[in-house]
This record gives C-alpha cells, sequence and structure tokens, in this order.
C-alpha cells in the first residue's frame, strides 16, 4: 500500500539522519586534532563535529560555524571534479596538476593472486577478452534498465568474442536472473560475482578488457584500476563525478533538468534515453587495438 511504502521510505531516511551518531564512540576515543572533510554535507559536518576540539576543514556550500568549532570552508562549486574539490583543502585550484587528479588504487599481492586466480578456476581466463558489468547504483533513477545490458553484452560477445562477468549488486539477485535469461537466450552464459568485498571487487574490474557501469562506486573503482570503461550517466552531476582517465567514455542524455536533487523525479527520461547504440558507439571506440596495449591487471 501506498502507506507502507511511505513508512517505509520514512525508516530509511531516519535510519540515514541517524548514521553519523553511529560513530560518536569512536569518535570520541580517536581524539583527533584536526579533521578534513572534502564531502561536506550535513551527515559529514555531524560526524567532524564530534570530534570535539578539533580544527575542521571542510568544502561547503556556504561558510559558517557550528557550535563554536572553527571550520575553514572552500569550494563547492559542481564545476570542479569531485578530484579537484577534496585537494582545495590543501592546495590552490589553479595549482592542482592533471596527474594530481587521477584516483589510484594499490592492490596487495594476496588480492592479484586471488583475482588470478578466480578466473583461472572459473575459466575465464582462457576465453577471450572479459566484458565486466556492474548494474548497480545508490539511486534508482541511476540505473539503466538491466535488459539493455544483457543487449550490449550480446552484441558485444557476438562481434568481438567478449565474455561476460557479471557483479551483481547486493542484495540484487533479480538483476542477475535476468541477465542471465537473456544471455541465455542468446546462448550466451555469464560468469557471476557475488559477495566479495571492495579490494577484490577492484582487483577483478582491473582484469577487464571493458567494463561498463552506472554512475557509481563501481566506477570509481574502474577508474582507479586504469580499466578502459563506459559509465552511464543519467540524473548525476557528469562533471564533478566523471571518470578521468584516457580509457574511459561518459554516456548520457543531456536534458535541461539535469543534472538534478533525484528527490522528486518519478520519470527518469536522462537515463532512459540512453540508447543501446549510443552505449555500443562508445564500446566500439574503446575496443580499437592501441599502440601499447595495456597489461592484464594494470
Amino acid at each position: 500500500s501506498n502507506s507502507s511504502a511511505a513508512s517505509d521510505v520514512y525508516k530509511r531516511q531516519l535510519r540515514y539522519a541517524l548514521r553519523p551518531f553511529t560513530y560518536v564512540r569512536t569518535l570520541r576515543k580517536k581524539r583527533f586534532d584536526v579533521v578534513f572533510d572534502p564531502v561536506g554535507r550535513t551527515e559529514t559536518h555531524i560526524m567532524s563535529y564530534l570530534c570535539r576540539n578539533a580544527v575542521r576543514f571542510s568544502n561547503a556550500c556556504y561558510p559558517y560555524q557550528l557550535f563554536g568549532v572553527r571550520i575553514g570552508c572552500r569550494h563547492y562549486e559542481s564545476v570542479l571534479h569531485e578530484t579537484q574539490r577534496a585537494l582545495s583543502l590543501v592546495k590552490s585550484v589553479d595549482e592542482i596538476r592533471d596527474q594530481e587528479r587521477a584516483l589510484e588504487i594499490w592492490l596487495e599481492p594476496k588480492i592479484e593472486n586471488w583475482a588470478d586466480r578466480f578466473l583461472e578456476i572459473s575459466g575465464a581466463a582462457n576465453r577471450g577478452r572479459i566484458l565486466g558489468i556492474h548494474p548497480g547504483a545508490v539511486s534508482p533513477l541511476r540505473l539503466w534498465p538491466i535488459e539493455r545490458f544483457a543487449t550490449v553484452a550480446c552484441e558485444l560477445a557476438r562481434k568481438h568474442g567478449m565474455q561476460s562477468m557479471f557483479f551483481e549488486p547486493p542484495g540484487r539477485f533479480d538483476l542477475t536472473r535476468e541477465f542471465s535469461f537473456a544471455l541465455a537466450a542468446q546462448g550466451h552464459k555469464p560468469l557471476v560475482v557475488r559477495g566479495i568485498d571492495l579490494l577484490s571487487l577492484a582487483a577483478l574490474i582491473a582484469r577487464c578488457d571493458l567494463f561498463l557501469c552506472n554512475d557509481s562506486g563501481p566506477m570509481h573503482l574502474g577508474a582507479a584500476a586504469r580499466t578502459p570503461l563506459i559509465a552511464i550517466f543519467g540524473p548525476g552531476e557528469y562533471v564533478r563525478w566523471q571518470p578521468l582517465h584516457s580509457e574511459s567514455a561518459i554516456v548520457r542524455h543531456a536534458m535541461t533538468c539535469s543534472p538534478c536533487s533525484q528527490n522528486d523525479c518519478t520519470h527518469p527520461k536522462c537515463i532512459q534515453e540512453v540508447t543501446i547504440e549510443d552505449v555500443l558507439q562508445a564500446a566500439e571506440k574503446l575496443l580499437l587495438p592501441s599502440p601499447m596495449s595495456r597489461p592484464a591487471g594494470a
């Protein structure tokens, strides 16, 4: 019923609002002297306030003081990429070099070895190029339809012999089922990955020849792993959050209302009007052979 759905939404919002206070004991115990808050949202302001007597530096929409604790505020402009906003806490935006903006990730040898062994045991290591797919996102408005992911996977399998490695979003077996059924109808079977931690996820993404995802956390892991990737954007701030490395592409449908707050939209045409052909065209450009090939797992 509508009342039940509204109640569920209210409970989720309440849990989200109270989440910063679950860290009270840990933060008080640490006794931090300085706090850098590059996010600058209400919940992170609350968490930094809980570090009593700490000098706080934060990105925020406007400068203000909270309960007498000093706050140094810097940029919150959407025209800046998030990496620039974060680095602006320690240096001028004009002094930030392009190479400093690139995300990086370092994986321990045991995680690298696990990823290699995983692909070897599954048989994926010897079946040609790997298409990694993660169809999740924090907001339902950012979800490109799963059947379109499947169509792209089938087309790249037909044209380039790519095998699909499907990363199941937490709690979304329904997406795995729908994707697998669609591929089975075309004679393909994806390698399904579920229940792994973030570093293991990053290690497997690093071993993909192409990674397809929504505007999401795994998108940033793919950028940090330097994996060729296609990011599908809907209502999110693509200028602020887009992957920056050279072998990446964003696919979006420009609309006057995008980006938006993602609170009141019931018909997200910005994500729905991204077509299969749009994504396939981006994939073809990234799959072109380059003079210097990227080492496996690099």
